[in-house]
């Protein structure tokens, strides 16, 4: 979303006209997302583990294109699996 400014300078009779600024709008750079909301982990069977979450609150300014799954045996995570992860389920078909 590309924000626009103009800047007035005041003084005791009021504001004088203002002027937009050059570029007249920018966009924020795109960030890295906030984290998932929600990760929680479940095993039905006992011979599978089912990771869920929700999308981050904060997309960063870019549509969130997959996710990475760490797990490991180690709480320390000294040697660890990945997963990536689609963010659009229909992409795993």
């Amino acid at each position: 979303m590309p924000y626009h400014f103009r800047v007035a300078a005041a003084n005791a009779l009021g504001y004088g006209a203002g002027l937009t600024s050059i570029p007249t709008a920018v966009a924020p750079a795109v960030q890295p997302p906030s984290q998932p909301i929600d990760v929680l982990l479940s095993s039905e069977n006992g011979q599978s583990i089912d990771v869920s979450f929700m999308p981050p609150a904060i997309d960063g300014g870019a549509s969130v294109e997959q996710y990475l799954v760490e797990f490991s045996s180690d709480p320390i995570l000294s040697n660890v699996q990945e997963v990536r992860v689609n963010a659009d389920p229909q992409q795993e078909r």
